[in-house]
């Protein structure tokens, strides 16, 4: 409902403190109970990324479409045997910006080339 009357950054940003308020309470409210502070832990230690679909228009509520977004390098990760190896994170961080240029519509080899050629000072 929020994300639909289309507010501006200043409203945005008044949203997620209220949001971020209620949730520092809610935590704080619940700590009492000491079977849930595994649940309080995580989070809280999530931050304000709990909300950050308040604070940037074109980011969802859920990660539903990062998740799918990332399905097919997933697959193909675990069909070459990636997960063992210690260069996994490299991996996935590629994949991520593929996906990400994919989502933006963004040409991945212009981006590439601006990458290595700052990475290596070349022109």
């Amino acid at each position: 409902m929020f994300k639909k009357s289309e507010p501006d950054d200043g409203m945005r940003q008044v949203k997620h403190d209220e949001l971020m308020t209620e949730l520092m309470k809610l935590t704080a409210y619940y700590r009492r109970y000491p079977y849930l502070n595994k649940l309080l832990t995580y989070i809280e230690n999530g931050g304000s990324a709990w909300f950050t679909c308040i604070l940037h228009e074109d980011v969802e509520p859920t990660n539903n479409f990062a998740e799918q977004s990332l399905r097919e390098m997933v697959i193909l990760r675990n069909i070459i045997g990636a997960i063992r190896s210690e260069n996994v994170s490299k991996y996935e961080n590629t994949c991520s910006l593929f996906a990400t240029w994919k989502l933006k519509k963004e040409d991945a080899f212009a981006n590439l080339k601006r990458i290595i050629s700052k990475q290596y000072c070349m022109s």
